[in-house]
């Protein structure tokens, strides 16, 4: 068992890339292979990694989910939500938001990165095929020589129709005004040829009335409940406040 553990491992160590398990908690991932590079991230114990080559005794590994990687965000045009485009040639990614970080991958115009957040003028992307990080190879053994496909950022699918407004957003309709009283014809006394009628409440408060005269006209000197918007008469040529009917009926 033990020969064919290490025959395994052997032939692993020379056929690139494959999954590999990673066989202890807290295992970090670096951007170069020394403990002196800048930590990316940890793995866990039974998390598998995409292993691509070995320089002495690290293992280089596409850089997995949850960690550090940076790009200017001059070099990233958003799209849609949070998924951006690289806009240049050999765009570096880097440990950190800033030059001074290690490059760790490097990305061609037009791919689509997932922006995770934005901070001092560089964006922290999701990790994805083309950026890197090294892991001692002490704590990775050899799984599988399939390995999974590469990892693809997609735009969320567009909409040609255009979003609902939620409900707190929607304007209000007014609500209507109500008043019970009892209406007058006034003839063609008025300055507006659709004012000919008003409505007194309570012998004392008095409204004018805009509505068809064909509506009006059967509730003449009668006692009606109305409904009906008040128009605002910003010139104040007028001597009362008008009412555009919209609803009247009899008063009990």
């Amino acid at each position: 068992m033990v020969l064919c553990f290490l025959c395994v491992n052997a032939w692993a160590e020379q056929q690139f890339p494959f999954l590999g398990t990673i066989t202890e908690d807290n295992v970090n991932v670096r951007s170069g292979q020394d403990i002196s590079f800048e930590k990316l991230g940890q793995l866990k114990n039974g998390q598998d990694v995409v292993v691509v080559e070995k320089s002495y005794d690290w293992y280089r590994i596409k850089l997995p989910d949850g960690s550090l990687a940076y790009i200017s965000d001059k070099f990233v045009r958003t799209t849609i939500a949070d998924v951006g485009v690289v806009a240049g040639n050999h765009v570096n990614v880097r440990a950190g938001a800033g030059e001074k970080f290690n490059v760790i991958g490097r990305l061609d115009r037009d791919t689509k990165v997932k922006v995770q957040a934005r901070e001092s003028g560089w964006c922290k992307i999701e990790p994805m095929e083309g950026i890197y990080g090294w892991v001692s190879a002490n704590f990775v053994a050899f799984k599988s020589a399939d390995i999974p496909a590469p990892k693809v950022i997609a735009e969320p699918p567009r909409s040609i129709y255009p979003r609902p407004k939620p409900e707190s957003e929607k304007p209000k309709e007014p609500e209507l005004f109500i008043a019970v009283g009892q209406i007058q014809d006034l003839g063609r006394h008025l300055p507006a040829k659709d004012l000919r009628y008003k409505l007194t409440v309570d012998n004392k408060t008095v409204y004018y009335l805009r509505g068809a005269k064909e509506v009006i006209d059967p509730f003449v000197k009668r006692k009606v409940k109305l409904q009906g918007n008040v128009t605002p008469d910003p010139t104040r040529q007028f001597t009362y406040p008008i009412i555009s009917v919209v609803k009247i009926e009899l008063a009990p």
